[in-house]
């Protein structure tokens, strides 16, 4: 007798088979994870076989996840995820799909001051906590960047920090201070983290990136800043405390790891450099012209 195919059978041989489709594209295992994620919540939303299922479905998908609060990052990958699922798995047409292209919004970051960073900083645990938050403000490197280094990747000689395999699965070198170098020294000699700069509890790996995000958190409450609700404002205060010192856009993108200088020069928007300039100028129509 043969086999009936449920509906969540057929949904999993489609799930399998896009993951062999982002596979051969050599996607980043997170974002395998996440398009997964996102098409195994489709198939439950849904409900129905994947042969049954029109571009009607798909847009309602995307509409009821605009209307439950998801964040515009967040909806924008599930259209990426959706859309490449429909037209490689199932070759449907970008009409088919009938998803419009989402405009990026334009956000302005959230960035502390010095001052507030070396009290966020200051706050945290000392010893392996506090040395991760103060590397990832003078290196700008992510949480999952970040979370992975090892020793080896330290280049005194150099003075160079290698990071492998950062966002896109791209290997690339970012430069390393006198006084960071100084503090990693005195961090190494009084911790011996061994393997991993970062390591776990009981030192068997890297720290958990989600980790990360509560040591950030913790050492911003016991501080008393109020502004920098995620952890990834360390990278935001980083690239714009560069700009301010006059460090050029191009180096900056090329240490942010960025591939389009477009990414890095939304820094600009958040600068006091213009504001400063601008407001002297502003302050001269203000004053009352002198009587010859």
């Amino acid at each position: 007798m043969k086999k009936k195919c449920t509906t969540a059978m057929l949904w999993e041989k489609e799930i399998s088979k896009f993951k062999e489709e982002m596979k051969l594209r050599n996607f980043t295992a997170a974002t395998v994870r996440a398009y997964l994620y996102i098409l195994a919540r489709f198939s439950k939303a849904v409900n129905r076989p994947p042969g049954h299922v029109c571009r009607e479905n798909v847009r309602d998908h995307v509409l009821r996840l605009q209307d439950d609060g998801l964040c515009w990052s967040s909806v924008n990958q599930h259209v990426c995820a959706l859309r490449l699922y429909f037209s490689e798995c199932r070759r449907w047409t970008n009409w088919e799909i009938g998803i419009p292209v989402r405009k990026s919004e334009v956000k302005v970051f959230e960035v502390l001051s010095r001052s507030e960073m070396h009290q966020l900083l200051a706050a945290a645990e000392p010893g392996r906590d506090r040395m991760l938050l103060t590397l990832m403000y003078a290196t700008g490197l992510r949480a999952f960047e970040a979370a992975k280094l090892q020793a080896k990747h330290i280049d005194s000689k150099r003075m160079m920090i290698l990071v492998e395999k950062g966002k896109g699965a791209k290997d690339r070198l970012v430069p390393l201070s006198q006084l960071l170098l100084e503090d990693l020294r005195r961090y190494y000699r009084a911790y011996r983290p061994g393997q991993w700069l970062f390591p776990n509890e009981d030192h068997t790996g890297p720290i958990p990136v989600e980790q990360i995000a509560p040591i950030w958190n913790g050492a911003k409450e016991r501080s008393g800043v109020k502004r920098g609700k995620e952890v990834h404002t360390a990278r935001h205060c980083f690239a714009t405390h560069l700009l301010e010192d006059g460090v050029d856009l191009r180096t900056i993108q090329q240490i942010l790891g960025h591939t389009s200088i477009q990414s890095t020069a939304r820094y600009l928007r958040v600068t006091n450099t213009i504001s400063i300039a601008c407001g002297e100028k502003i302050d001269s129509l203000l004053m009352p012209p002198r009587v010859a």
